[in-house]
C-alpha cells in the first residue's frame, strides 16, 4: 500500500505541475468533498504514517479525480500519437505512390487529402467501436464501402494507367485492417 501511495503522490505532483488545458468528464457531485492540493498531501503523509488507517472519503474523491484526469490524458497523448503515425505512414506511401506512379505535385496533394480523410474515418469508425458506439459486426462491410469510395476518389485523380499500377500496388494501406497492417 505504501508503494502504491507514493506512486499516487508521484502522478499527483506530475499532474498539478502541469497546466490545466483540458477539463475532466468527470466533476465532483455537490456531496462530494473535495481537498485542495496541501491538504490532499497532508492526508497522503497521515495514510503513509498508518497504513493500516482508514482513508477519508475526501481523500478517496480527491485519488478518484486525480486517477481520472491521468487517464483522461493518457488517452489524449494516445489518441495525438496514433494520429501522429498515421500521418508519417501516409506521407511514406505518398512517397512511393509519387516515386512508382510519377504522380504530379498536384495529384500528392489531391492523395493525400484522400488518404489524410480515409484514415480520419477509418480512426473515427474504430474509435466508436472502441467506446461501444460501433457495430463490430458491421466492421469489415463498412470498411469495404469506405475502401471502394477512397477507390472512386482516387481514380478521378489519377490516369487509368496509374490507378492500374496503384491497384496492382495495393491501393489504399487501410484496406490492411483486420490483418495487422496499417489500417
Amino acid at each position: 500500500l505504501g508503494s502504491d501511495i507514493r506512486s499516487l503522490t508521484e502522478r499527483i505532483e506530475i499532474l498539478e505541475s502541469r497546466p490545466a488545458s483540458y477539463p475532466t468528464a468527470r466533476t465532483p457531485a455537490i456531496d462530494e468533498p473535495t481537498l485542495t492540493p496541501e491538504e490532499t498531501m497532508q492526508e497522503i503523509r497521515t495514510a503513509m504514517l498508518d497504513p493500516n488507517g482508514e482513508l477519508s472519503p475526501a481523500l478517496l474523491t480527491s485519488v478518484s479525480q486525480a486517477l481520472e484526469s491521468i487517464r483522461l490524458q493518457e488517452e489524449r497523448e494516445e489518441e495525438q500519437r496514433r494520429a501522429e503515425r498515421t500521418a508519417e505512414r501516409i506521407e511514406e506511401r505518398l512517397v512511393q505512390l509519387t516515386d512508382r506512379l510519377g504522380l504530379m505535385k498536384n495529384q500528392t496533394d489531391q492523395m493525400r487529402t484522400i488518404l489524410t480523410d480515409s484514415a480520419i474515418k477509418r480512426e473515427e469508425m474504430m474509435r466508436n467501436a472502441r467506446e461501444g458506439g460501433g457495430d463490430w459486426g458491421n466492421m469489415r462491410e463498412t470498411m469495404r464501402t469506405m475502401r471502394d469510395e477512397t477507390d472512386a476518389q482516387v481514380a478521378a485523380v489519377l490516369s487509368p494507367a496509374q490507378y492500374d499500377q496503384y491497384k496492382e500496388m495495393g491501393g489504399d494501406f487501410g484496406r490492411d485492417f483486420g490483418r495487422g497492417g496499417f489500417g
